[in-house]
């Protein structure tokens, strides 16, 4: 520019030809540059966006792949668990029919009693060896039936059985009911 503007002082049409020839086209060098430097950039931030949008496509597709493997093993768990606990029903229903027989059915007199000391559930044998029946017997304190002199053996054991302590079976002379006969023993 210095130059063209010192020709310019001693002659304008050289000056104007220099400038056409060499500032003109240096500018528009400049410019197709800045032109191509643009068109690179865009193509640039083109390809990155590309390359997110790839990336980002997939991890959603990996997202949903993760969704659907954690749902298909919830589905399994569940499937899993409600078959054991139908395997765990009908072994219990099973189990609760082979409790029934054997307090049913047993010679010796089987019972429950509940932490207030009353018999809750008494087998059949009650009325052979006791001579009450279950009925009589089912909600009654055991205590009642335990002779005198025998009362602290199973006061001793009720607690221990409350409080959660292994007992050995135990036998104690009981009051038969009024009237009736016991059995030998």
């Amino acid at each position: 520019e210095d130059r063209i503007m010192r020709l310019a002082a001693i002659d304008v049409g050289q000056a104007q030809a220099l400038y056409r020839t060499q500032y003109v086209n240096a500018q528009q060098v400049n410019l197709d540059l800045l032109d191509r430097a643009l068109h690179l950039a865009r193509v640039e931030v083109q390809g990155l966006q590309d390359k997110s949008d790839a990336e980002t496509m997939r991890a959603q597709e990996l997202a949903f792949a993760t969704i659907a493997l954690f749902l298909g093993i919830g589905i399994l768990a569940a499937w899993l668990r409600a078959r054991a606990v139908s395997r765990l029903v009908r072994e219990s229903g099973t189990t609760a029919e082979q409790n029934r027989d054997l307090i049913e059915n047993s010679l010796d007199v089987i019972c429950s009693i509940d932490a207030a000391g009353r018999f809750s559930r008494v087998s059949g044998a009650c009325m052979r060896l006791w001579g009450y029946t279950a009925d009589e017997l089912t909600g009654r304190a055991y205590i009642t039936l335990v002779h005198p002199e025998v009362v602290e053996k199973p006061n001793r054991i009720a607690s221990d059985i409350l409080a959660g302590k292994s007992t050995p079976p135990s036998n104690n002379p009981n009051i038969p009911q009024a009237g009736r006969k016991l059995p030998p023993r």
